[in-house]
């Protein structure tokens, strides 16, 4: 993956762009699970985490660069 994403004349990497929405994504599923009380059934949170937040960066990269948001964003890149 080599796309770059242009924002008023600065080139920002498209992995920065999907780690930063996948961090927002990861503290909203975060706080449905303490809501949910899921955290109690986890044995180490913070590795749990960091799965999560990677798994979501995983998906967000696979929908844009193979299919399901790739119309959306292709002018950009």
């Amino acid at each position: 993956m080599t796309a770059e994403l242009n924002i008023q004349g600065i080139y920002v990497p498209a992995l920065l762009v999907l780690g930063i929405l996948a961090g927002l994504i990861g503290m909203a599923v975060q706080r449905l699970f303490m809501v949910l009380g899921m955290y109690r059934w986890i044995w180490h949170r913070s590795l749990f985490d960091f799965a999560l937040m990677l798994i979501i960066c995983w998906l967000l990269v696979s929908a844009l660069f193979h299919g399901f948001f790739s119309f959306i964003f292709k002018p950009f890149l």
